[in-house]
């Protein structure tokens, strides 16, 4: 999918591994690899352009230290969302768009203007991780028009429910600098202790 040109929808839980250039070049396929290579030229002026949609408290509960919802330690998980940062302030990426939901989405799916929608378990990383017999498919892959037709449409009605203030990119990079704040501070408080 990632080789189809198109304006890219994605709904899930975690930001893109492909705003931290490291968990890429560690862990993840050659195909992650091209992946990365086609978001920074698709994010890029003359791109189509990308459209995220994450989960706020996902995005707490990522950041918070105790949290077993990453494989990740908590300061990779730092790092990335200062990546995330970065990537929406960086002003050459002008198509990128992150869009906070106060809700975690059942599934996450990514899809490529109105052609194939990728549907995937959510956290399939942590199951794999946990454990190593877990079995079944990481996508399904779906290219019937009227299921990926319906699939944009309801991206788009989630995409207009999110708050204005939340779909904007400098309120957006607020919110992540916040929370970031709170989480080395919590991790200082900690220290101290």
């Amino acid at each position: 999918m990632s080789k189809e040109p198109g304006h890219r929808m994605v709904v899930s839980k975690f930001p893109t591994s492909a705003t931290h250039p490291e968990i890429i070049d560690k862990q993840v396929s050659l195909q992650g690899k091209f992946r990365l290579r086609n978001f920074s030229k698709n994010i890029q002026e003359n791109g189509f352009g990308e459209r995220h949609i994450h989960s706020k408290p996902t995005i707490l509960r990522y950041l918070n230290e105790n949290s077993d919802c990453s494989f990740l330690p908590i300061e990779k998980r730092r790092e990335h969302i200062q990546n995330l940062i970065e990537t929406l302030s960086n002003p050459l990426n002008v198509n990128f768009q992150v869009g906070l939901a106060e809700d975690e989405p059942e599934i996450e799916l990514a899809m490529r203007s109105i052609d194939v929608i990728a549907i995937r378990t959510t956290a399939r990383e942590i199951l794999l991780s946990k454990n190593p017999f877990a079995c079944g498919h990481s996508y399904l892959f779906i290219h019937d028009k009227n299921t990926v037709l319906s699939c944009y449409l309801d991206f788009e009605r989630e995409w207009e429910h999110i708050p204005q203030n939340f779909r904007e990119k400098k309120s957006v990079i607020e919110w992540l600098k916040n929370i970031l704040k709170t989480s080395v501070k919590q991790k200082r408080r900690k220290d101290d202790t």
